[in-house]
């Protein structure tokens, strides 16, 4: 369950998390679990993640060149070497859609921008009751 989000729990921690909606887990039982019991219990890790550090991770894969900027050129060759096929036309597109300081590439703070806006908070849809938690910008200027 928690291995398709990026952390690597042990069993201890897995037993802790269901026991704390009041699951008892033991090899023989076959017991599920609700939507609004996993969101309790993956709220807290998610939470802890650095979407910074994150960011930055990501930003690095597409700055394949390490140019400090992700350009037309970048997204071509992450396109074909993931095996989509993007005309030029939206790839030209998508960087202009981002490119604030019209340089025609994304800095990082253009392409975290980008990032936020599309994803956000990977919890808001799920809790509505709970205060938004705003993500960091990277300060780095373009």
């Amino acid at each position: 369950m928690f291995h398709g989000l990026g952390f690597e729990l042990d069993p201890d921690e897995i037993n802790n998390s269901l026991s704390s909606i009041g699951i008892m887990h033991d090899d023989e039982s076959t017991q599920s679990i609700t939507m609004e019991d996993f969101v309790e219990i993956a709220a807290p890790y998610i939470r802890s993640r650095d979407v910074r550090e994150e960011t930055e991770k990501l930003f690095l894969l597409f700055d394949e060149d390490q140019t400090g900027s992700v350009s037309f050129q970048n997204l071509k060759n992450l396109s074909m070497d993931i095996g989509l096929d993007i005309s030029n036309n939206v790839l030209i597109e998508m960087i202009a859609a981002a490119d604030q300081n019209g340089d025609g590439s994304l800095c990082i703070k253009e392409f975290e921008s980008v990032i936020n806006r599309c994803y956000g908070n990977p919890l808001d849809e799920l809790t509505s009751d709970e205060e938004d938690n705003e993500v960091d910008t990277i300060s780095t200027e373009c």
